[in-house]
């Protein structure tokens, strides 16, 4: 879902699994989905975890297309992303990614907008407004 701009439905689809199989990598998957719909704390929460949980995992991205598919430990992008999160918190250029990208495995991939981002939890019906908001935001563009 996310790979077609639904970010905020992938987010809770990943809410649902991570809830039947805490896996590091579903894990990863739901803290990538919160931090590309602007709930950082969330997503800086579970990236803190696979700190020390994704030792481990190693993560294959395919972006659309299939090419330039990268290999990365979760561990090591969990604290780059942490990084980029406070980097993002601290105010940083702008305080928002020119394009939605928040990391490079992230090239290549359609990405909504984190405009409008979002503390706490939002049903599925909530997360299908949010993305087809997203979609009309970034066509408009």
């Amino acid at each position: 879902m996310m790979n077609q701009g639904n970010d905020w439905a992938g987010t809770n689809a990943f809410k649902k699994i991570v809830a039947k199989n805490d896996s590091a990598l579903n894990r990863f998957n739901l803290a990538t989905g919160y931090q590309r719909t602007g709930r950082l704390d969330q997503a800086k929460a579970i990236y803190t975890d696979l700190l020390r949980d994704g030792r481990f995992t190693l993560i294959s991205a395919v972006p659309i297309g299939g090419l330039g598919a990268r290999t990365f430990n979760a561990a090591d992008e969990s604290a780059s992303r942490l990084l980029y999160i406070k980097w993002l918190q601290s105010g940083g250029v702008g305080a928002k990614p020119a394009a939605g990208v928040t990391s490079a495995e992230q090239l290549g991939v359609a990405v909504s907008t984190v405009e409008g981002g979002s503390r706490g939890e939002v049903t599925d019906d909530q997360a299908l407004a949010l993305d087809s908001q997203a979609s009309s935001q970034s066509g408009a563009q």
